[in-house]
């Protein structure tokens, strides 16, 4: 539909409650196009109970290290609806090895939906950026940072369509990012298949400006992730952009602007110092961006500043060098190593991602995937569909936590033949009740008892499982956001 220009609203009378529908909003001065916005909307969408399966590959050393806080970690990605699986890997392991692991894995799942990478999971490196004739500079526009970048999307690609044969080792100051023919890196700029898997990595390695080992680091992140699933961190649903580039130079910034809008409302937009706006709140998103290195973004801090101060709870960061995160106390995964907040941290300008679709329950993870795969959907972009494109954090995490019940208490009845299960309310305002669920291992698959939520605080399963059962008590909610509502 064309609108004046004065327009600003429009109205969809043909959706069905239920569905989801994707919008694309242009702003045009006559054929020009100087604008473009989506959103994802929806009335009522149903809950999710079940998210599939999902992978969790850890390096060695550091599962050793933190064995008792990664099996907590394992179970809260069950609780959430994954049916989570594990395997560990080395560092000195080659990444063709990792991806047979993978396989192995997304075969005996049936197919797996999600791949986390926890740890210093070997790097897969993919590019020809400064000789390509297309690519003539990498994303970040620096000659001297041509070569290849890290390219995790490698272990999500079906078919090894990946080349290694260009030299492409000369004017390219750092070593991680040379390119000669049969060393293990990737000559792909484009990313060379489907990614299947929503995808992140929490790779706390290799940061000692933080003070604290990897172990504890990820430990810490660890904690971060359990208090913001739970409630117990207390967030505010607004979005800070600091924004130290004109216009005319990329407009990157207007990937903060669209995404946020479509999040929390215009109106929840901050536009203001992006540490300043972070220290008195928790707030859900930030986009900073300025001229960078690979510690330091202009305008906006440096990685000493995470060490003493927080972040937002999502980040968006874009500037030169920090996008290629595998040194050492790198920019854009030190909002990972803050002591509050900063759950996950991606490099948005070029390409601009695409995280409208968390308004309406999509976890990060989706974000990442459809960026990734993204080539001409989301149209007006730079560098699309290209390996650079990563995430750094827990690709499972949402928006919009709703609190649940406490002390659960479970107790065989009726001769060991059934079980009843008490809790406490959640302290959710505006709840529909509660799910129970059921599975035969901590790590999932979660299957709900009720097919609607009920209001009481007690249930008895008369078919338990024979053997040990494990329950869940989730709280539902119908959520409003700033695009439409669903069940959550």
């Amino acid at each position: 539909v064309s609108l004046a220009n004065t327009d600003t609203t429009w109205t969809d009378t043909d959706v069905e409650v239920g569905k989801l529908y994707e919008y694309s909003i242009h702003k045009r001065n006559g054929s020009q196009l100087v604008g473009i916005s989506y959103i994802l909307s929806g009335i009522e969408f149903p809950v999710v109970h079940n998210r599939g399966a999902m992978l969790v590959v850890v390096e060695k050393n550091l599962a050793n290290d933190v064995s008792n806080e990664l099996d907590a970690y394992l179970k809260e990605l069950a609780a959430d609806g994954w049916k989570v699986f594990a395997v560990q890997v080395s560092k000195t392991d080659s990444v063709q090895f990792v991806k047979r692991e993978i396989k192995r894995f997304d075969k005996m799942a049936g197919g797996l939906k999600a791949l986390l990478l926890l740890g210093h999971v070997p790097v897969p490196y993919s590019g020809n950026y400064g000789k390509d004739s297309y690519y003539t500079v990498p994303p970040d526009g620096h000659p001297d940072h041509s070569g290849c970048w890290p390219a995790d999307t490698y272990y999500a690609i079906d078919f090894d369509l990946w080349a290694d044969s260009e030299d492409n080792s000369t004017g390219i100051s750092r070593n991680e990012n040379k390119n000669l023919p049969g060393d293990g890196k990737f000559d792909n700029i484009t990313i060379p298949g489907f990614v299947k898997f929503y995808m992140g990595r929490v790779d706390l390695s290799n940061m000692p400006k933080f003070g604290k080992t990897e172990a504890e680091l990820t430990k810490q992140y660890f904690q971060k992730a359990h208090n913001y699933r739970y409630g117990i961190t207390v967030t505010t649903g607004k979005a800070v952009i600091d924004e130290n580039f004109g216009v005319s130079t990329g407009a990157f910034t207007s990937t903060g602007w669209r995404n946020f809008s479509a999040m929390f409302g215009a109106k929840n937009i901050i536009e203001d110092d992006y540490f300043t706006s972070c220290a008195t709140q928790n707030l859900m998103f930030g986009f900073g961006s300025g001229g960078g290195s690979y510690t330091s973004c202009g305008g906006v801090g440096t990685t000493d500043d995470f060490v003493t101060k927080k972040p937002a709870v999502f980040n968006m960061l874009f500037g030169s060098y920090f996008g290629d995160w595998d040194i050492t106390d790198n920019f854009l995964r030190a909002p990972l190593a803050a002591a509050e907040n900063g759950l996950t941290s991606a490099w948005s300008g070029r390409p601009y991602w695409q995280n409208h679709v968390m308004a309406m329950g999509d976890p990060i993870g989706a974000c990442a995937q459809i960026t990734q795969n993204n080539s001409s959907t989301y149209a007006f972009n730079v560098f699309e569909n290209n390996v650079h494109i990563n995430l750094m954090g827990d690709l499972t995490l949402r928006l919009n936590i709703v609190t649940p019940p406490t002390n659960v208490n479970c107790s065989g009845t009726n001769g060991n033949k059934s079980v009843s299960i008490s809790w406490s309310a959640s302290t959710e305002s505006g709840i529909q009740g509660y799910y129970i669920y059921r599975a035969s291992s901590p790590y999932g698959n979660y299957f709900p008892l009720n097919s609607t939520p009920q209001t009481q605080t007690t249930f008895t399963d008369n078919a338990p499982f024979q053997g040990t059962n494990y329950y869940l008590i989730k709280t539902a909610k119908l959520t409003t956001t700033a695009s439409g509502s669903y069940f959550n």
